[in-house]
């Protein structure tokens, strides 16, 4: 029988039914009575209602598929089942605590209808609460571009953040199955999942251009706590991967220098934020692979290297504890000032 689906949209989640019932109720009406448009739902094992939600938008005229994993997959075992499952022309991502905004599949639809591409990243603005309140609006221009080669899309600004991906499935699925073969998918999950790793190798490899989409039409929320640290997964785990990325051929030393002037310049608010949450022998170990990774760069011997040798001390970093309280504080005013 003929595949007639153009584009599978799939949603990775884990006990947020409260997100994802706000993600669904902006998706399905733009799927609704469509043929060629799929949602996929992996549940990793929730322990909520997530089910009930989802069940509560299954009718005759949504293509909804949905699998539950028999245990916690992990980022990395829910994503690649979430990719075996999507039948379609073009994989999208979409996080369960993010929202299409009205019109964007049918953008998406618009663009894949011209030309084969590689890879579409979408225009995003942040919320905290209410995805009709925009929190910050200027991550990139609304302008469509069209990037011939598509690595070059890589370092333009939205690009990577997970539901403003879009894949060409064949390549996707062609490329996934060369990073589980090379065992590149074990690691993964200090990366959030193997999307990164994936659509890297992806724009690297593909003879075919990349499109940004430069209508805001993706809410993306800023969490409310975070399920990982900034020092260890946006500082030191992600110069790892990106190094790894740079010794496989996959990108430039220019595109290597351009995530590691990003990390040069989250490494101060991370220190202050996570270095107290870490025991001595942590605290020692990220001080001593920082040092090796970063010791050339001056911001790093003069800011942040200072920063991490007085850290050692734990009357320092109770300090540190003291600072990134009164942040939160504030974070947490502006959220509910912003909405």
């Amino acid at each position: 029988m003929e595949n007639n689906i153009k584009l599978s949209i799939c949603i990775p989640t884990y006990n947020r039914a409260y997100y994802l019932k706000q993600c669904l109720e902006t998706l399905i009406p733009q799927v609704k009575s469509r043929k060629d448009v799929e949602v996929i739902i992996g549940d990793n094992f929730s322990s909520d209602n997530t089910n009930e939600v989802i069940m509560s938008f299954k009718t005759s005229d949504v293509q909804i598929r949905n699998f539950r994993n028999n245990e916690n997959m992990g980022y990395t075992g829910n994503q690649i089942k979430c990719f075996e499952n999507a039948s379609g022309r073009y994989i999208a991502i979409l996080c369960d605590d993010d929202v299409y905004l009205d019109g964007e599949v049918e953008e998406i639809l618009s663009v894949i209808s011209k030309r084969d591409y590689a890879y579409i990243a979408l225009n995003y603005y942040s919320f905290f609460y209410n995805y009709k309140r925009p929190y910050k609006v200027d991550f990139a221009p609304e302008k469509d571009i069209i990037f011939e080669k598509a690595l070059n899309i890589l370092n333009y600004p939205t690009v990577g953040h997970y539901s403003a991906i879009v894949l060409n499935a064949k390549l996707a699925k062609k490329y996934l199955a060369e990073l589980i073969g090379q065992g590149k998918h074990i690691k993964a999950e200090k990366s959030r999942g193997i999307i990164t790793g994936l659509y890297i190798r992806l724009l690297a490899k593909t003879d075919l251009p990349a499109y940004f989409i430069g209508k805001r039409k993706l809410a993306a929320r800023i969490p409310e706590v975070l399920d990982y640290d900034l020092l260890r997964h946006l500082c030191v785990d992600y110069y790892d991967m990106y190094y790894e990325f740079y010794k496989d051929g996959l990108i430039s030393r220019e595109d290597l220098n351009f995530r590691i002037g990003l990390i040069l310049a989250m490494l101060p608010k991370a220190i202050i934020k996570d270095l107290h949450k870490l025991d001595d022998k942590e605290v020692k170990r990220i001080t001593e692979k920082l040092i090796d990774d970063l010791k050339y760069y001056s911001s790093f011997k003069f800011i942040s290297l200072p920063l991490l040798f007085l850290g050692r001390f734990k009357t320092i970093r109770y300090f540190y504890r003291l600072i990134s309280f009164l942040v939160d504080i504030k974070r947490k005013i502006i959220r509910r000032i912003k909405g």
